[in-house]
């Protein structure tokens, strides 16, 4: 929906491990799902305000990241997200491993951008780490 305008578009989900969504906090999982976001304009080649996304809840309360195209009808964006989704994965986690901006932290180099100005205080590129890295069955590094 968009300015109260219902339109169809492509999205994509991505389902987390039942043991990781249910441990991570929402913080958490917004700073994965803009981290992600990033990765894929970045690799993908993809223009920023093009795809977006939010954290779902579903009826079960598992939470997943929710991207869609922001192009009414679609652009196919999302689904070559999905099609790339582990160098995307690769290319989001190179843009806040190599930011210069502390852990605990974020800014528009790594994840900040206009559309999610309003949780700037709460996005930490390090907690995207922490959930990419449990994603992968790794300890945090």
């Amino acid at each position: 929906m968009s300015l109260a305008h219902r339109y169809q578009t492509d999205y994509f989900q991505v389902h987390l491990d039942p043991l990781t969504a249910l441990s991570a906090t929402q913080e958490t999982l917004r700073c994965g799902l803009y981290v992600l976001l990033e990765g894929a304009a970045t690799r993908l080649e993809i223009t920023r305000d093009d795809i977006d996304g939010t954290v779902h809840t579903g009826a079960e309360g598992k939470p997943s990241l929710l991207l869609f195209d922001t192009t009414p009808g679609g652009a196919g964006n999302v689904i070559r997200i999905g099609e790339y989704l582990e160098p995307v994965v690769e290319a989001a986690l190179a843009r806040v491993i190599g930011c210069e901006c502390g852990p605990e932290s974020s800014c528009h180099a790594c994840l900040r951008t206009f559309r999610n100005e309003r949780f700037h205080e709460l996005l930490s590129h390090g907690e995207a780490v922490v959930l990419f890295d449990a994603l992968a069955g790794r300890s945090a590094s």
